[in-house]
């Protein structure tokens, strides 16, 4: 298992259960929403906070049937993704993340997702292009770029540097501290 996902899967703790998702799953009526929230209830349950490897398996399961009856939901897809990828399961994360976008194409996570896998896979280039189609504030992108293990060694790659520009932080060599 690679060290990445299981950093990965402790620095998305908080938000793994897809806060974005759920905003622009577009649930409008009441009943759609007390659904929405109960997938929220039973997505959190089921990760319930846990960054023990040995325990992924059992959520990968408990998220697949969730799955099962809810098909089309981008958040326990992207759950689903993460968890696969920390096990090191690349190509069935890679397409988790894929059907989140086909789901939800502003789903900038799975996007953000997709382009952690490129860089894992050697695919530098193709890893910026996806990561430069992410607007400011979407994708949980100021933590990504202070620390996800993927992107910490590129900070001096000129791609990079504009990346840390667009999203409002400065290059890690200019920052004093914890800085911005």
């Amino acid at each position: 298992m690679s060290r990445h996902w299981i950093a990965m899967v402790v620095f998305l703790g908080g938000a793994i259960v897809g806060i974005g998702s759920f905003a622009r799953w577009g649930v409008e009526r009441a009943a759609e929403k007390e659904q929405a929230e109960s997938l929220r209830a039973q997505v959190a349950a089921i990760l319930g906070g846990s960054h023990d490897p040995a325990e992924f398996p059992a959520m990968e399961k408990a998220l697949s049937e969730l799955l099962r009856e809810h098909p089309e939901n981008p958040t326990i897809l992207l759950n689903l993704g993460i968890l696969q990828g920390a096990q090191g399961q690349i190509d069935e994360a890679e397409a988790s993340f894929s059907k989140v976008r086909g789901l939800d194409p502003q789903d900038y996570d799975a996007l953000a997702e997709l382009a952690a896998i490129a860089q894992l896979k050697g695919k530098t280039e193709a890893a910026l292009d996806l990561l430069e189609t992410i607007p400011p504030g979407k994708g949980r992108m100021v933590d990504r770029l202070r620390r996800d293990p993927n992107w910490i060694g590129l900070r001096s790659h000129p791609r990079m540097k504009a990346l840390y520009e667009k999203h409002g932080l400065r290059p890690q060599s200019e920052r004093s501290g914890s800085g911005s």
